[in-house]
């Protein structure tokens, strides 16, 4: 199961990124008013997070509810004045970092009812869910 979870997560990263660059240089627009812009720095903000997040539930921290809207508006803030070149390669620092991570961690964490398996779910959906909607719109 981790190493099928790990080959889906960095799947749909390359799709993601893959999609953003395209759109990025076409100047597409979703239907919010995000671009490649802003996808690559939220997502690079949620894998920040879940680099450090990963390690606290681990260590018997609680799950948390997030924001998202509160989220991402602070990661798009965070991420002002950055060109899209500098949240490119914050991202795959960020994501290089959390793949580290996640292939240390024991196979059961990614598990069914293990403490990575829902988080990794989740990140694979996101990304190939932005990916869509960034291919979507530049065709």
């Amino acid at each position: 199961m981790k190493q099928q979870m790990l080959q889906d997560f960095e799947r749909a990263h390359n799709r993601m990124l893959r999609a953003a660059q395209d759109a990025f240089a076409r100047s597409v627009v979703l239907p919010n008013g995000w671009g490649a812009w802003e996808v690559i720095a939220h997502i690079a903000a949620w894998e920040v997070e879940g680099s450090q997040r990963i390690p606290a539930l681990l260590a018997g921290a609680s799950s948390k509810d997030y924001d998202t809207t509160e989220f991402n508006a602070n990661a798009l803030a965070q991420a002002q004045g950055q060109m899209f070149e500098q949240l490119e390669a914050a991202l795959r620092q960020s994501h290089q970092r959390l793949i580290s991570l996640l292939d240390a961690l024991d196979a059961r964490h990614f598990n069914d009812g293990g403490l990575v398996h829902d988080w990794m779910l989740a990140s694979i959906n996101h990304s190939n869910e932005h990916a869509q909607a960034l291919e979507e719109a530049g065709s």
